[in-house]
């Protein structure tokens, strides 16, 4: 709480090499082995919606209202995409070297490639308030909005911002409810 430091109220939390972080509508903390609360400097004042622990390097991922940071294992932390409300991070199954997030309204991926990450670009079709990504074992992407129900997407794993098909499951294709 506020008499401890934490300032603002949580919105995710993840462990990562043994020390927890806290994202909050406006700032990253730690908590250290005597319980202080400590803010972790170099990412922009704004909520801090999620984190990933890629398997390709040590690092951890933060997605922001700013983009999408990395934290190194020594705490630098330095920008991957600067972009606007980063609301969830997904690495791929079927190419662990690529991630999945957002981009205020639109659907991106990133790619990590020589020891850095490259920004794909934006999803041709997707444009939607999306909360969640799912992709299944034929590769599919299954994306979560916010009031426009299902979205299937056939990625084109060769242009991976064109996808081969984009399908909208909503009331007019059967759901009951959004």
């Amino acid at each position: 709480d506020k008499t401890a430091g934490l300032k603002n109220n949580i919105v995710s939390l993840h462990r990562y090499n043994g020390v927890i972080y806290i994202g909050t509508f406006v700032k990253t903390y730690t908590i250290d082995n005597e319980n202080k609360i400590n803010e972790v400097k170099g990412i922009p004042d704004g909520i801090v919606w999620c984190f990933l622990e890629p398997t390709q390097n040590k690092s951890l991922l933060l997605g922001t209202k700013s983009g999408i940071y990395q934290l190194a294992p020594n705490k630098k932390v330095t920008p991957v995409f600067k972009g606007s409300h980063a609301t969830f991070l997904y690495q791929s199954k079927v190419n662990p070297n690529r991630i999945f997030s957002t981009d205020d309204e639109s659907l991106i991926s990133l790619r990590f490639e020589n020891n850095k990450w490259i920004f794909e670009g934006r999803w041709n079709g997707i444009k939607d308030d999306i909360r969640y990504l799912q992709e299944d074992e034929n590769g599919e992407v299954w994306l979560g909005t916010f009031i426009h129900g299902l979205i299937k997407v056939t990625p084109d794993y060769n242009n991976i911002t064109t996808p081969k098909s984009v399908i909208y499951y909503n009331q007019d294709k059967g759901l009951n409810t959004l």
